[in-house]
């Protein structure tokens, strides 16, 4: 990773997103992180006048290796290695530009994106990987046989999260349901693997101190994921009030993917070329999905941001997109839904202090925006400024 030997942010007005304030601040880094004090030495000087500073953003749920323009999501299991490969760093790239500078993959293929990481070519942004998603045999196997770990009981799970981890896994995805984006004979309302199986898995990841994070539409897959003490639920489609005020009271994060959705189905003319059956499922949840969403978020369940991008029509580099979403379609005020991609992301991710904040020790990842996106989340969807980790990123 690049990071920047000594550099001087100035003229920037620094928002601080626990408080929701904006003040005039020097952002100082050296080594790529944020100090109070610069070494002797030369510094690079970058001029943040007329910018709202925030520090990076993050996405918590991501597919580096799909592309958004893709209207089949199934498209990756006819291309290479190598065409896999260069995508990811695409993708990564561009979500970097777009003032993401940390994302939290949920499903590679064939630890690819682990070379990605491991050999950069390019700015990208920071990856926190899951490696293969761990789940019961499904026909969704046939869409994605480079991402699917397939598991049988708690044995295979356990060592199905070991083997993620070997690979250099940040993180562990279950499949505590079935999926939306699969073959028509999948069923998104099931659950698939077990209370028992989930915890299997929370436990060995718990051992090396990484977190379970578990695809669940199904209200019984979301309880038993739940329950096994998973860090976060992704979608939630048909969650309950009982089971998000169960989540609000274990701390345990839900992480949205209106973008899963609102993507495909805000562009007619892509619509039309989903998968009738994946464009049906999706415009039936839809307004579920926001429903749940404004319910969560009435009941203090705790949010972090996440798009599902790669998704179709779900583009990477447009990830902020789901903070404008979460204003304009759940009722978010503009500092909660920056939180969502901040302060309580980073904490979903356990890097809180590392990412996500300005504070002293952090990583020294910023993204400046010409309008206060506390006035108008709007001005997410147009950095003017990107830096990571002291580094600034070419437009």
């Amino acid at each position: 990773m690049t990071v920047a030997r000594r550099v001087r942010v100035t003229g920037g007005q620094v928002v601080d997103p626990p408080t929701g304030t904006v003040e005039p601040r020097e952002l100082l880094v050296e080594e790529g992180r944020v100090v109070s004090t610069l070494s002797d030495g030369e510094v690079e000087e970058v001029d943040a006048r007329g910018l709202f500073v925030l520090p990076g953003l993050i996405d918590c749920h991501v597919h580096l290796v799909m592309r958004g323009e893709d209207a089949d999501p199934s498209a990756a299991a006819r291309r290479s290695p190598v065409e896999i490969l260069a995508s990811i760093r695409e993708a990564a790239a561009r979500t970097l530009r777009g003032g993401m500078t940390t994302v939290r993959d949920l499903g590679g293929w064939d630890y690819l994106e682990m070379q990605a990481r491991d050999e950069p070519e390019e700015p990208m942004a920071r990856m926190v990987l899951a490696g293969r998603l761990l789940s019961i045999p499904t026909p969704a196997v046939a869409y994605y046989p480079g991402m699917y770990e397939v598991v049988r009981g708690a044995e295979e799970v356990r060592a199905g999260v070991s083997k993620q981890l070997a690979h250099g896994a940040d993180c562990i995805k279950v499949m505590a349901t079935g999926a939306m984006l699969s073959p028509e004979d999948e069923d998104a309302q099931e659950a698939q693997l077990s209370e028992e199986e989930i915890r299997a898995a929370v436990d060995t990841a718990a051992a090396v101190g990484a977190h379970v994070a578990a695809h669940a539409h199904a209200l019984s897959g979301i309880w038993a994921a739940v329950r096994a003490g998973v860090a976060s639920i992704e979608h939630g489609t048909f969650a309950d009030e009982a089971v998000l005020r169960g989540m609000a009271a274990r701390g345990t994060f839900l992480v949205p993917t209106i973008r899963a959705s609102a993507g495909p189905l805000g562009d007619p003319a892509f619509a039309g070329t989903l998968p009738p059956h994946i464009r049906r499922r999706l415009a039936d949840a839809h307004e579920i999905h926001l429903e749940m969403l404004r319910l969560a978020h009435r009941v203090g369940t705790p949010i972090a941001m996440g798009t599902d991008a790669g998704a179709p029509g779900d583009l990477h580099g447009a990830n902020a997109e789901e903070c404008v979403a979460l204003v304009d379609d759940v009722g978010l005020t503009p500092a909660e839904s920056i939180r969502t991609a901040t302060t309580d992301a980073a904490r979903l991710l356990g890097r809180e202090g590392e990412i996500g904040t300005l504070a002293e020790g952090a990583w020294a990842d910023a993204v400046g925006y010409l309008v206060d996106p506390l006035d108008d989340i709007r001005a997410l969807r147009e950095p003017a400024l990107v830096i990571k980790a002291g580094a600034t990123v070419p437009p």
